[in-house]
């Protein structure tokens, strides 16, 4: 009976982690870029699902608008019409859902999408119903990348999740023409790449996204060592920028990132040169360096912020804008450099806001 139990249990384990009933339309890789559960991915991984819930919401909207004004003329034949044009349109069929699994020990998790670039064949996907703090991945830069620089594909090819494959960077600045669209300046790699790695990341040998994994030149339908990947610099602004809007939308304000340092103005020597770290804060475990004063009035420079998760600052503005979509429990990247030139990275996690 014990037994029974368990294999029972076990079953019910398998059914919370296999694919939900339905029709696929389209699979593939994706990762996270945000602690609050924003996935990244290729647009052509979930164009099917998204046309098809936008068709529904355009037809909503025109069923409401013409049964509306028909309403107001005519009370009885307006509802007739309106409840007509609903049960018409794409409202009666199943509301396309897009499903996720973080790993492959874990249950598949419902997704929204929350916004599309087509041009640049990304999406952006929110998993729904959660409080989890996830672990995102960081990016670095792509516009640092040189042609034999060693790389790191993850992702789904063929259903086999997790898989990693390595190789280098083969060419920059690639144009390809996608499902969806034409892109431009992408990274072309010779690690294998297949179909389902699709929306995957490409990294670099520190572990952060330089590339979303995208497509490939194949004459069999698998690798053939000639694969492209959009780059990093491109998509993180784009990424950001439908995050940060849709959390406006929706009214969800997350802590805001507290790093812990004050940045000095006015100084004869221009950066962003930081004034004072407050103790115990992120930015006092990751060493910053502050400048210091002495009596006579001469200044010894410590570090100054060169760029933020490999956005370069010129000034306090730009350094504080960067700063302000940055949420608790983010991980972010700081270049920073001393006042011999010397520059080191240093990644942190933020702490909420004191």
């Amino acid at each position: 009976r014990s037994g029974s139990r368990q294999r029972q249990q076990r079953r019910g384990e398998q059914t919370n982690k296999s694919i939900p009933q339905g029709q696929s339309l389209g699979s593939g890789s994706g990762f996270v870029v945000d602690t609050d559960g924003y996935i990244l991915t290729n647009y052509h991984v979930v164009e099917r699902a998204f046309l098809l819930q936008d068709a529904r919401r355009q037809s909503e909207m025109l069923a409401e608008r013409f049964g509306g004004s028909v309403t107001k003329k005519c009370s009885a034949l307006g509802e007739l019409l309106n409840s007509t044009l609903k049960s018409s349109s794409p409202t009666m069929m199943n509301e396309p859902t897009v499903y996720c699994r973080i790993s492959s020990d874990s249950a598949y998790q419902q997704c929204r999408i929350v916004d599309v670039k087509q041009e640049l064949d990304v999406a952006v996907l929110k998993i729904v119903n959660t409080t989890e703090v996830w672990d995102a991945v960081g990016f670095g830069s792509s516009g640092q990348l040189i042609v034999g620089q060693s790389l790191v594909a993850i992702g789904n090819p063929f259903g086999l999740d997790q898989t990693v494959t390595t190789g280098v960077v083969s060419a920059l600045n690639r144009e390809i023409q996608t499902t969806t669209s034409r892109v431009r300046n992408c990274i072309q790699t010779d690690a294998a790449i297949n179909p389902g790695n699709s929306g995957g990341p490409l990294l670099n040998l520190d572990g952060k996204v330089i590339g979303v994994n995208t497509a490939i030149v194949t004459t069999s339908g698998s690798s053939a060592g000639i694969g492209f990947a959009i780059p990093a610099d491109e998509v993180q602004p784009v990424v950001k920028d439908i995050i940060v809007r849709d959390r406006i939308q929706r009214g969800n304000r997350p802590n805001v990132g507290y790093l812990g340092v004050s940045i000095a103005k006015e100084l004869p020597r221009r950066g962003v040169w930081v004034a004072k770290v407050d103790n115990k804060s992120p930015g006092a475990r990751a060493g910053i360096q502050t400048l210091t004063i002495e009596e006579s009035g001469c200044v010894h420079y410590g570090d100054s912020i060169v760029a933020v998760s490999s956005n370069f600052v010129n000034s306090f503005e730009e350094f504080q804008a960067e700063m302000q979509t940055r949420v608790k429990g983010e991980v972010i990247s700081l270049t920073l450099e001393n006042a011999d030139g010397v520059r080191r990275v240093v990644d942190l996690k933020l702490d909420g806001r004191q």
